[in-house]
């Protein structure tokens, strides 16, 4: 029990000393009836059939600007998490391929930091995208302690995976239904170690032109060294904070409804549909 008061003092030391004012999720003016469509880039997008609705909000993620698809669906939302997308070149010529590319009123949602912050002025220079920062910080410690940060936007769960971030947002904006499309999850399936001893990765995303070859994790991550059992420690981390989410609408009495649409998605923690 001290250990987890020691845990929720020094993670609410480090909230408030790297946290955002949250002020920018009272975005949608439209009705609470509206559902929010949230489209990961696993490649299981292309095997859905769905049209797009003007009824319903559409919310993409990282590299989804690269696909054929992005000016058809023109979404409400796009959500970038990885700061791979601020520090490397590959990344900043998708912010870039944003900017240029999006003819329609659009929210930039990305993790808020004052070098963040910089860039993004520089970078977006399109009127149609407003940029809307949220908070990342993570809590370790009293659980009701944490639902009252996550309610207030001051802090998620652990933030492994953009898609956590999305369906954060997708609550704070009180959409009542949030689907998740192109959320497979698998890529376990498609993990091998190989004679180097490297861990490899085939990574197919929806919008590849060519088939996606196996790739050290390391090279794909940008790391020297990404040895199977932190994979794994990466990977638990990623699927607790999916439970996170569903325990934090739990014990707050939430009517929202996550639904998961990727037929054989390995998301076990929300309902399917």
């Amino acid at each position: 029990m001290i250990k987890e008061y020691i845990y929720t003092l020094f993670s609410i030391l480090r909230i408030i000393k790297n946290c955002h004012i949250p002020t920018c999720f009272n975005l949608r003016n439209s009705g609470s009836n509206r559902i929010l469509r949230i489209l990961g880039n696993g490649k299981s997008l292309n095997e859905n059939t769905f049209q797009v609705n003007p009824q319903i909000d559409y919310m993409v993620v990282n590299r989804h600007v690269l696909s054929d698809t992005y000016g058809s669906i023109k979404p409400l939302f796009y959500v970038i998490a990885d700061p791979f997308f601020f520090t490397h070149k590959k990344g900043l010529s998708v912010l870039k391929q944003i900017n240029n590319k999006t003819s329609w009123r659009m929210y930039l949602c990305v993790p808020f930091s004052h070098e963040n912050r910089i860039l993004l002025k520089e970078m977006i220079q399109n009127t149609n995208i407003q940029i809307k920062f949220y908070n990342t910080c993570s809590f370790v410690g009293i659980n009701r302690v944490a639902y009252y940060l996550y309610k207030h936007q001051l802090s998620m769960p652990v933030l492994q995976n953009v898609l956590v971030a999305c369906i954060m947002l997708g609550i704070y904006m009180q959409y009542l239904q949030i689907e998740l499309y192109g959320v497979e999850h698998t890529w376990t399936k498609y993990l091998s170690v190989h004679d180097d001893n490297l861990v490899y990765l085939e990574n197919p995303h929806f919008f590849d032109k060519e088939p996606v070859d196996s790739k050290p994790l390391k090279d794909i991550q940008l790391t020297n060294e990404y040895p199977f059992f932190l994979i794994l420690e990466n990977y638990s981390r990623m699927f607790r904070s999916y439970w996170e989410i569903k325990n934090f609408l739990k014990q707050t009495n939430s009517k929202v409804q996550i639904i998961n649409k990727t037929r054989g998605s390995f998301i076990d923690a929300f309902k399917r549909g």
